[in-house]
């Protein structure tokens, strides 16, 4: 019986352990998979372009490739820091919420599309999506 119950409470430890390395390895996932922009980038303000690598309700995730414009009021040390990055783009809030315009036009994004977008960076590792384009404009009046 004794025998029984120090087996049963080895898998029990063995179970738990191998669960928490479990939890360790994702996190640790998790951190390598986090966008963060370059410390050079910060304060950017100006137009990028790249590939669409994700985009839903809010929120795009954008693969850099080019930097178009670069606004007189950027504080960026180095905005060419963020060509090859990869940079989440959330949408400019209105009145405490997302501007409508901004979200239709990310509805209309799919993965692997080419895409400019006027952006700024004003704290952490995200840059705001401030106006669309004309072209992007006359895309989500489309839709409507």
């Amino acid at each position: 019986m004794r025998k029984r119950w120090i087996v049963l409470l080895s898998l029990t430890v063995i179970a738990g352990l191998l669960a928490t390395a479990g939890t360790a390895a994702e996190k640790e996932k998790k951190k390598k998979s986090r966008v963060v922009l370059p410390a050079a980038a910060r304060g950017f303000a100006g137009m990028i372009e790249g590939k669409v690598v994700a985009a839903k309700g809010t929120k795009i995730v954008l693969a850099v490739e080019k930097i178009a414009n670069v606004w007189q009021h950027s504080k960026a040390e180095n905005p060419e820091s963020l060509v090859g990055q990869k940079v989440v783009v959330v949408c400019r809030m209105e009145e405490g919420k997302p501007a409508g315009n901004l979200v239709r036009f990310i509805a209309t994004l799919k993965a692997g599309e080419t895409t400019k977008l006027d952006v700024r960076n004003d704290k952490g590792n995200r840059l705001v999506l401030l106006e669309l384009t004309a072209e992007q404009r006359e895309r989500i009046a489309e839709k409507e």
